[in-house]
């Protein structure tokens, strides 16, 4: 059964606090760059839907009780693991959106005034807001101790994530040249101090 809608326990009831504030992103966060003459919407829609299934496949696979481990400790182990990277996830989009301000969008697009952000997590990484929504889409599955959708979650979302950031970085360098090539070597592109 969906038992965890009704469990009594800290992480569950933070769990649906921080995918409350997630889906309000989409409300205090609208995209600030609209009707760009360079840019790709294919993309967000794909992984919306990813997300999605991944969240619906969660559920269907909980109440069927597929891929659920039985071990107690395991599951307080991953429930504690998830939550954390949920919350970092969450957190990361938020502080990346407001240091994007007005360049921010959830497509793909560069206006004529584009500038580089080098401020917050963009001194560090090139792609925080994917790296927020890897946690975030990743640690679904995880939290709720799936062990079968947690690793095909990783990778999938892994793989969809890399080709958006493929595309971004490829337009970034179409349109600012040298600036984006200089700005990019000196920053990771997805994981801090790894990649």
């Amino acid at each position: 059964m969906l038992s965890f809608f009704f469990v009594n326990a800290w992480p569950y009831y933070l769990f649906y606090i921080v995918t409350i504030l997630w889906i309000v992103e989409f409300v205090i966060f609208p995209s600030h760059l609209k009707k760009q003459s360079k840019q790709e919407k294919k993309s967000f829609f794909f992984i919306l839907q990813f997300i999605l299934l991944i969240i619906v496949l969660n559920f269907i696979f909980g109440w069927l009780q597929i891929g659920t481990t039985e071990n107690q400790t395991v599951q307080n182990i991953l429930n504690y693991v998830g939550i954390t990277l949920y919350i970092l996830g969450l957190s990361l989009r938020y502080v990346s959106i407001i240091h994007l301000g007005r360049f921010f969008t959830r497509n793909v697009a560069i206006s004529d005034t584009h500038e580089l952000i080098s401020s917050g997590p963009y001194k560090i990484l090139r792609h925080p807001l994917y790296l927020g929504l890897f946690l975030l889409s990743t640690s679904v599955p995880l939290f709720f101790s799936n062990i079968i959708l947690t690793p095909l979650a990783y990778l999938l979302m892994g793989y969809i994530l890399n080709h958006r950031m493929t595309l971004e970085e490829n337009i970034l360098e179409t349109s600012l040249g040298q600036s984006y090539k200089k700005w990019k070597h000196s920053r990771y592109k997805f994981i801090p101090f790894i990649y």
